[in-house]
């Protein structure tokens, strides 16, 4: 049986703008977006310089910075960092969106475990209430 179907034409815009918001609910993260996960505050990103200076204004409201490189000291781009705390909890899990990874974690130890290409590092961070953190993790 023969039946009439209707197609309707939509702007490219709101084609774009639909792609870009099932992209977001997915839970992908955000470059150089302040984001929050249970009370934990990072952004990521860093690609090219004038991300890598905006980054190094806005690590003022954190206590950690994570930087992501080989051994020659060249940026890598992505890595799956987890976040525990000191009883070995994780707080933060992510993919980052760039070679630098900023945090803002209370006083405390905590450890870090980058994976990169298969891959993994754990290394340990202690945080003290004032202080600022930089740990380069080298693949």
């Amino acid at each position: 049986m023969g039946g009439i179907v209707a197609l309707r034409c939509y702007p490219v815009w709101t084609v774009v703008a639909a792609f870009v918001l099932a992209a977001s609910a997915w839970g992908d993260v955000e470059p150089m977006v302040k984001q929050t996960t249970d009370g934990i505050s990072f952004i990521t990103g860093g690609i090219g310089k004038d991300e890598r200076a905006e980054l190094r204004q806005q690590f003022k409201d954190y206590t950690l910075r994570l930087e992501i490189a080989n051994k020659k000291g060249e940026y890598l781009y992505k890595a799956r960092i987890s976040l525990l705390d000191a009883q070995g909890k994780q707080l933060l899990e992510i993919d980052t969106e760039g070679p630098w990874l900023l945090v803002d974690l209370p006083a405390g130890q905590y450890t870090a475990v980058v994976t990169h290409d298969n891959t993994e590092k754990k290394l340990k961070v202690a945080i003290v209430q004032g202080e600022k953190r930089v740990l380069i993790v080298h693949f």
